[in-house]
């Protein structure tokens, strides 16, 4: 177990529904046919990509912490929690299963801690980055992985441990 990121606890007491289990209950299982489950995955990552400009909790909010899904207006704005929030809810919407999507955090020298969806396919999981517009599984980052959403709980964060190039994130 881990602790969940303090952003996120933020965001759950402001918003419940964003956090539970139950969360918008898709109709299309992680078995999904992978081609069509990977050409969704790169169009919903390319348009939300697009369609909001990132911009820094500071500059959006005032405060260096703040986990949200950008408002629909014409240009969103958010940082990579909030475009990863994003992306999932498009994907649910979309016909994904909840429990094949989660928020994992990252680090990386230059850009320090990041946050990325990462959805679960027959052939492992695959990272849908706001640096990067190419889909990609886990293993083909150079990120340090440090923790993951549960795939039976949203509240509930995971330790990631022993990770290799022929496992899963989780």
């Amino acid at each position: 177990m881990a602790d969940a990121p303090s952003g996120f606890v933020a965001m759950c007491a402001r918003d419940q529904t964003l956090c539970r289990p139950d969360h918008a209950t898709g109709t299309v299982s992680s078995s999904k046919n992978r081609n069509n489950g990977l050409e969704q995955l790169r169009n919903i990552n390319r348009h939300v990509n697009r369609d909001i400009v990132q911009r820094s909790d500071w500059q959006s909010y005032g405060t260096g912490e703040h986990w949200a899904k950008p408002a629909p207006r014409a240009r969103a704005t958010g940082d990579c929690e909030d475009i990863a929030m994003e992306k999932r809810a498009r994907l649910v919407a979309s016909g994904f299963d909840p429990k094949s999507l989660f928020l994992a955090v990252t680090y990386r020298p230059r850009n320090g801690l990041h946050v990325v969806l990462v959805a679960r396919l027959e052939d492992g999981d695959y990272i849908l980055d706001n640096l990067y517009p190419q889909v990609v599984h886990w293993y083909r980052t150079d990120y340090v992985w440090l923790r993951q959403q549960s795939t039976d709980n949203p509240k509930s964060w995971l330790t990631v441990e022993n990770m290799t190039t022929d496992t899963s994130v989780s």
